[in-house]
């Protein structure tokens, strides 16, 4: 184990906290509009969703719960785990690396769709942060140590 540790290129250090941030943002703030459809707990007011086709919070804040939040969680624990069934031996890399890479594109639409509707100084932010987790993601060092399968022993 100590070897595998020794082993990570910083990429992957850098992808696991950019999805781990990402969910420890997504989680309270999706739980908050699913248990207050009004955006209240938030300070918010669903008069922010004039003209979209959202009555309330409430099916955003499941989406950014679940797709936004723990899932992005679920995916830095099996990045930094690599457990070998996510090893994806037909395909020749691992599945995990995939949902990372989704991840980020789930969160930039997420923002283009949310800076049509919402004017908040922190949209841009996180969209730097999906194309920082694409990115990462693609970067030669990260790609290499994903395409590997995981040792045995």
């Amino acid at each position: 184990m100590e070897a595998d540790r020794v082993a990570r290129p910083w990429g992957v250090y850098v992808l696991v906290a950019l999805l781990s941030l990402l969910a420890l943002a997504a989680i309270p703030s999706g739980a908050a509009l699913v248990a207050e459809p009004s955006g209240a707990l938030l300070g918010m007011s669903v008069d922010l969703l004039a003209g979209s086709p959202f009555p309330d919070f409430l099916l955003p804040g499941v989406v950014l719960l679940s797709v936004l939040g723990v899932f992005p969680l679920a995916v830095a624990f099996v990045l930094w785990r690599r457990p070998s069934w996510a090893y994806q031996p037909r395909f020749g890399v691992d599945a995990a690396w995939l949902a990372a890479i989704a991840v980020g594109i789930a969160l930039i639409i997420w923002i283009l769709v949310q800076m049509t509707i919402l004017q908040f100084f922190l949209q841009p932010v996180m969209l730097v942060q999906g194309l920082g987790i694409i990115g990462v993601s693609l970067l030669p060092a990260v790609r290499r140590y994903y395409r590997q399968p995981v040792p045995s022993g």
